[in-house]
């Protein structure tokens, strides 16, 4: 078996494995392996980051509004 057999072989058995899986299982594998990725990066990258890629918070509404009158 080549590299490139090889490489193809172990693309469709991870996918059968994902496919067998439930979705939170899948979410729950992505987050390991995105730790053991994060892993290599140093602290300032990583504070970086998350600044990158975290959502703004969204500002309370206030209540009591008087609606359809």
């Amino acid at each position: 078996m080549n590299k490139n057999e090889r490489q193809e072989l172990m693309y469709d058995v991870a996918v059968a494995m994902l496919k067998q899986m439930s979705p939170g299982s899948v979410f729950q594998f992505a987050v390991d392996r995105q730790l053991q990725l994060m892993d290599l990066y140093p602290d300032d990258q990583l504070k970086q980051m998350l600044k990158q890629y975290s959502k703004p918070e969204k500002k309370q509404r206030k209540k009591g509004g008087k609606g359809m009158a």
